[in-house]
């Protein structure tokens, strides 16, 4: 609905997982608690907008909602295999929402300031993302492929699944 810009920082391994659990933070409950896995009001609505979660590819983990924020999310490896460091700097796409505050997760989540978050930018590109986008359409000739990542699952699996087919209704998903 709105013109997002590509941008692209630096964030170190711990970092991105302190930006990862803000996001399921913002976004699911304990289940056993509230009988949802995401988080609603009384009267069963979604308390947050749907733009304001993110999950990652490039790397595989997993996210235990019956954990606290903080211990939520399980950084198992990169996406090829290659061990994941939480020392080392990654570098990260974002649309200009997110690198411009958006939903808060380099602010809130992160606690930078828009001065940390300009040193950390490694590039914003001027483009909108539907552009880019429809010219690699393009440049692939028409055709189409969207990979399954499958990078991320909620654990335990078993019992989180209930929770899911619950809130998918909420979501509007079949």
């Amino acid at each position: 609905k709105f013109e997002n810009m590509l941008s692209v920082i630096k964030l170190t391994g711990a970092e991105l997982k302190k930006y990862l659990e803000y996001s399921y933070d913002e976004w699911i409950d304990n289940p056993s608690a509230t009988g949802h896995l995401i988080k609603v009001n009384k009267r069963g609505r979604i308390i947050n907008r749907v733009y304001n979660f993110d999950s990652a590819v490039g790397i595989i983990y997993t996210v235990n909602p019956y954990k606290p924020m903080g211990e939520r999310v399980e950084i198992k490896s990169m996406q090829d295999g290659t061990p994941f460091d939480e020392s080392r700097l990654y570098t990260v796409a974002l649309s200009s929402y997110r690198y411009n505050g958006g939903g808060g997760h380099l602010t809130k989540g992160l606690g930078f300031s828009k001065e940390q978050i300009a040193e950390r930018s490694v590039k914003n590109v001027l483009s909108d993302l539907r552009g880019l986008i429809m010219q690699d359409i393009i440049d692939m000739g028409g055709d189409i492929v969207i990979p399954e990542y499958n990078n991320w699952k909620f654990v335990p699996e078993a019992e989180v699944k209930q929770y899911i087919e619950k809130d998918r209704e909420l979501l509007g998903v079949k």
